[in-house]
């Protein structure tokens, strides 16, 4: 149920005087209040996880700034910049790693990032959105991984000098 819903429930049992009713559609209404907010730290922690991968390129590599990543939090823009976020983040470790003649993280990345991009963009499609949120997952989660681990290595190739 929508939060619209709930409070109208809400107070149509306020009006009846059905106390439990109207117990139940607030405690409801704190349930959907703690998911939503849990939800956004969860994709926030997405977020800061990608930021914190694009902050240890060196600069001169960088193709997008770190603090960019944020937009993605501003609604419908999103499913445009996802498409920047996935591209940028790999091409800048790209540049990184091919610098140093290290080839072997292959593409960064970047088939992973836009597979999640393009997945992402779909769940927004009714009934699709069955079918693809999982896969959009599992490539999220996939480049996640990716951007660690090449994060760790950025940041050991840093340490070694």
């Amino acid at each position: 149920m929508t939060m619209p819903i709930l409070l109208s429930q809400w107070i149509l049992a306020q009006q009846g005087e059905d106390a439990a009713a109207a117990a139940a559609v607030i405690v409801m209404m704190i349930v959907m209040l703690v998911v939503i907010v849990a939800m956004l730290a969860l994709v926030a922690y997405v977020y800061y996880i990608l930021y914190t991968g694009l902050d240890s390129v060196p600069p001169e590599f960088r193709t997008m700034e770190p603090g960019m990543i944020f937009l993605m939090l501003v609604p419908c823009f999103n499913l445009v910049w996802i498409f920047f976020v996935a591209s940028k983040i790999p091409e800048s470790f790209r540049n990184y790693f091919w610098s140093r003649n290290d080839q072997r993280y292959g593409d960064c990345g970047a088939a992973v990032g836009m597979w999640w991009a393009v997945l992402t963009v779909i769940n927004c499609i009714p009934y699709l959105n069955i079918l693809t949120s999982i896969p959009t997952l599992i490539c999220l989660i996939l480049f996640l991984v990716k951007v660690n681990e090449m994060k760790n290595a950025v940041k050991a190739s840093v340490a070694e000098g």
